[in-house]
């Protein structure tokens, strides 16, 4: 059983579906969260990427993490009971995800793809989410060796990690020709690297209006400097917030709806530069040789830090604009090739496959050298 929540996730499981479904002796239950419900979110993708329609829908909809976590607890826990999967399948760090805490406690195996991101910011949600995740999975499939490391520095034992690369490099690849093909910038009336990208979502960015402000003031005075118009797609959280704080959108912004995957892979494509407090869109910026520019306190995806794709900006207006001038002068030729490994979703599935249920999945190494440590201080105790 495959458990996926939001738009991120559909696309960047997108392949490992697909190979779910055509591997013999799988019976692959594919059942959507209903977190991300609207067309942009959520149908858009199910026709674009090729994915079938889900098998089950929770129908979660929107709430506060709390709400949103306890309808995923309740409705996973009496879809398990009704269909009594063998595995249960969660990728990245959302309120979807969460919920494999459900098949965990009823001993049920449990995978987690995009394990070991670590943004060391504990006061996200996403980070306490992250680590939950993959304390209670049995297996944990993860991007690149220095996740793995992650991992091992938690203690989590080092037969239970897979490193099988990015999963989102197998999407950008099967379909960036058909994302071209588009008339995408014909219909925006914009041109190849005359326009700079920008998405803001997330809670930290747009629930405090001062920061909203700043990261607004930022990505206009650098666009200014730059002399490019900013092409800002909003979803609708950032909308809400625009609104309830009676924030004044800036004169060089020309604003979007939410685009399909495919416009939107077009775009990034022919960005000169991408400002985006999303995880996926700094990945996909890095594949795409595109520079980005994060204007978040922290992130979870170092590498595009270290080989110098893209830049952590903080949420202060002057460094932002100071990061997206030095980001135009760049150069943008940096090696991609630690995201990359052959087959992804294949390597994906075959470990899937592999999993057996076995002692392995009670008791890891900590607890049985815990055990023994226990068992020789209660027979002190017990002078035996």
């Amino acid at each position: 059983m495959t458990i996926v929540g939001i738009r991120p996730d559909f696309i960047r499981m997108s392949e490992i579906i697909k190979e779910l479904d055509r591997t013999p002796d799988c019976k692959h239950i594919l059942v959507h969260t209903g977190q991300h419900y609207s067309k942009q979110a959520n149908d858009v993708f199910f026709d674009e990427l090729g994915i079938r329609e889900p098998d089950i829908n929770l129908n979660i909809g929107s709430g506060t993490h709390a709400v949103q976590a306890a309808k995923v607890f309740e409705a996973l826990d009496n879809t398990i009971d009704e269909q009594k999967p063998d595995v249960c399948v969660f990728l990245g760090d959302s309120n979807a995800s969460i919920g494999a805490v459900v098949p965990s406690k009823r001993n049920i195996l449990t995978v987690h793809i995009e394990g070991g991101m670590r943004s060391y910011d504990n006061s996200l949600p996403e980070e306490k989410n992250r680590r939950i995740i993959d304390s209670c999975s049995d297996l944990i499939l993860v991007y690149t060796d220095f996740y793995r490391e992650s991992l091992l520095l938690e203690n989590i034992p080092d037969r239970k990690i897979k490193v099988v690369g990015n999963t989102i490099v197998e999407v950008l690849k099967n379909n960036l020709s058909k994302a071209l093909a588009k008339d995408t910038l014909k219909r925006l009336g914009l041109k190849e690297k005359e326009y700079i990208l920008s998405t803001i979502h997330r809670n930290v960015s747009v629930d405090d209006p001062g920061i909203l402000k700043s990261i607004f003031k930022g990505l206009s005075e650098g666009a200014k400097e730059i002399n490019l118009p900013v092409v800002i797609s909003l979803w609708f959280r950032t909308v809400a917030r625009i609104k309830e704080f009676g924030i004044e959108i800036p004169d060089n912004f020309k604003v979007i709806e939410p685009l399909g995957f495919l416009d939107f892979l077009n775009l990034e494509k022919n960005a000169k530069l991408i400002v985006s407090d999303s995880g996926t869109v700094c990945e996909e910026a890095c594949w795409l040789h595109v520079p980005c520019i994060v204007p978040r306190l922290s992130i979870e995806r170092q590498e595009v830090l270290w080989n110098k794709s893209s830049f952590l900006a903080g949420q202060d207006s002057e460094y932002i604009k100071k990061c997206m001038l030095k980001a135009n002068k760049m150069k943008t030729g940096w090696d991609h090739s630690w995201m990359e490994k052959p087959n992804t979703a294949k390597q994906c599935v075959k470990h899937i496959m592999e999993l057996k249920p076995s002692l392995s999945t009670l008791y890891d190494d900590t607890d049985e050298r815990r055990l023994k440590s226990w068992f020789k201080y209660w027979e002190k105790a017990q002078d035996l």
